[in-house]
């Protein structure tokens, strides 16, 4: 999309519209603000504030983040897999480079190390300075961010994470490689006995061939692969796909314990049960993960 068509005057000021796909405007927002715009080595990172979604962040025109859904992204990347783990240590975020989902990690008392690796490092001094909503983990103690390739680090790490949370854009462009048969079996190994992994699986709704795609390729490399979902207001239709998969652990109650929820402070999204109900999935979906 261009900027002509991100950005456009109307009757009531300046308004940013997602194209996402076939033409379809989903999302808009009203400016108030833009507080950052700069093209990186890898993608144009731009910050604005709006009327009534307060803070957005987009690459490439499109959204990332807002300030008034993203807890429903990042609780849900982030807790279910971690609550599915039964004392995750060191977890590992390919991506993510707004720091919602290493805000999340960092809740767990059981983490000792929650590394950040992006690869672009405009965006994360970007979030640093401006995304206020999701930036507090970058303080925090246990809290690691390496600038580079997850694809090679993951590579070059083997056995040495219980969780990795792939935190990526759409599989196009920089991100296409994330969602890659080499990339999971280099996940694969990167894992300790018992690891998990949890990643963005797209809309089923409006881009069910790259749904279908993703999981025919988990299914090569997991044994164990489940999908779950929860619904974000500024994403394509609203309804959002993830998987959870892993070697050892075979359900995401395995090693629950609702207890662990507690220690997590006041969440916005995730409650213990959905820990299960997220992974009842429509009958389309079902359909969509198994390839039909």
């Amino acid at each position: 999309m261009t900027e002509s068509q991100a950005f456009g005057h109307m009757s009531k000021g300046i308004w940013w519209v997602e194209d996402y796909f076939s033409g379809r405007g989903l999302v808009a927002y009203q400016i108030e603000k833009f507080l950052f715009d700069e093209q990186s080595d890898y993608q144009r990172v731009r910050i604005f504030d709006t009327k009534d979604y307060g803070r957005v962040f987009t690459l490439d025109d499109l959204m990332m983040t807002n300030e008034l859904d993203e807890f429903a992204y990042h609780e849900m990347l982030v807790h279910i897999p971690l609550l599915a783990h039964p004392n995750p240590e060191k977890v590992l975020i390919i991506g993510g480079g707004d720091g919602g989902s290493l805000r999340e990690a960092t809740k767990h008392p059981s983490v000792k190390e929650a590394r950040l690796c992006e690869i672009d490092g405009m965006v994360v001094e970007a979030a640093k300075q401006y995304l206020h909503y999701t930036n507090a983990g970058f303080n925090h103690p246990s809290s690691i961010v390496t600038i580079g390739d997850g694809i090679e680090f993951v590579r070059q790490h083997p056995n040495s994470y219980d969780v990795i949370l792939i935190d990526s854009t759409d599989p196009v462009g920089p991100a296409e490689a994330l969602f890659a048969e080499a990339f999971y079996n280099d996940v694969l190994t990167c894992l300790r006995p018992g690891g998990i992994v949890a990643q963005q699986t797209e809309s089923p709704y409006f881009t069910p061939q790259s749904v279908k795609m993703i999981y025919s390729i988990l299914h090569k490399v997991f044994p164990h692969v489940h999908t779950y979902m929860s619904m974000i207001p500024g994403y394509p239709s609203g309804a959002w796909s993830f998987s959870l998969v892993s070697k050892d652990v075979e359900t995401p109650t395995q090693h629950f314990n609702s207890q662990r929820v507690k220690a997590l402070g006041d969440l916005k999204y995730y409650v213990p049960e959905m820990q299960q109900s997220a992974f009842v999935l429509p009958a389309f979906v079902q359909k969509l993960v198994k390839g039909e």
